[in-house]
């Protein structure tokens, strides 16, 4: 009988357990805008991505994404994206992600090989359960392809490759070399750090804007202004494109104002 009655209370103290214990939410859906977009064989581009994510948690909550993946039609895995994307928030709700991609060429190239017209872009958040949704990119001519830079590469107006060290005064410019596909409109900046510029956080002033329509040849060379050479020490420049969105960082090169030559 003792048994019996203490049976009953265990019972009835875990039936009372179960029913206060919260519900449990989750990521119910994700989707991607634009659902498909064209890419251009052997040549990498950006993309501007938007994700939309519904959770069903109540009260704080973060919705997180860890990475992206490039895939094959069958879910092979052909490359990713470190670049984690995460917001918090009170839910239930629906979260917004904006995200700039870069599609590499040499992924696009796997692919094309293998006798593949697309490949997807893939994405899955979390908030403790998980949900995906992916991109499909279609492989097309370059011609057909959207507007985007596919590359943007710098150096300087001598072809040194070099370190260059310029005296006090002297004369030099940059150069950049930019690949693209389709045809828009180009929007930048040179900008400039130095002298001695801090390497983590450069501290980067305006030296030129650039407005360039991009059309035809897929290809384009773009001299800077002349390069500030009136202070002693390392600088460092850059070519930052505000216009098409790229999903890269922009790429820095380095010059040193030294003395004069005896």
């Amino acid at each position: 009988m003792r048994s019996t009655k203490t049976s009953l209370i265990l019972a009835v103290v875990l039936g009372v357990g179960a029913g206060v214990a919260p519900a449990r939410g989750a990521v119910t859906g994700v989707s991607a805008s634009p659902g498909s977009a064209p890419v251009a064989i052997a040549r990498g581009g950006s993309l501007t991505l938007s994700w939309s994510v519904t959770t069903s948690t109540a009260g704080s909550v973060t919705v997180s994404s860890a990475r992206g993946v490039f895939r094959k039609p069958d879910g092979t895995a052909l490359g990713s994206v470190a670049q984690t994307l995460s917001r918090t928030i009170t839910g239930p709700a629906t979260v917004s992600f904006t995200e700039t991609v870069y599609v590499p060429a040499d992924v696009i190239q796997r692919a094309h090989k293998e006798g593949l017209d697309q490949l997807r872009y893939e994405r899955s958040f979390t908030d403790g359960a998980a949900a995906s949704a992916q991109v499909t990119l279609y492989i097309v001519t370059a011609k057909a392809a959207g507007f985007g830079l596919t590359n943007l590469a710098l150096g300087f107006d001598d072809d040194n490759k070099q370190l260059p060290i310029v005296e006090r005064g002297g004369k030099l410019k940059a150069r950049a070399e930019i690949g693209y596909t389709g045809a828009g409109l180009l929007r930048g900046r040179w900008e400039i750090a130095g002298p001695n510029p801090d390497p983590d956080k450069p501290a980067w002033r305006v030296l030129g804007d650039v407005v360039q329509t991009l059309t035809g040849a897929e290809s384009l060379i773009l001299a800077s202004p002349s390069l500030p050479t009136d202070s002693f020490g390392p600088h460092l420049v850059r070519l930052h494109v505000t216009e098409p969105r790229v999903g890269f960082d922009p790429p820095e090169i380095r010059y040193v104002v030294g003395e004069k030559k005896r």
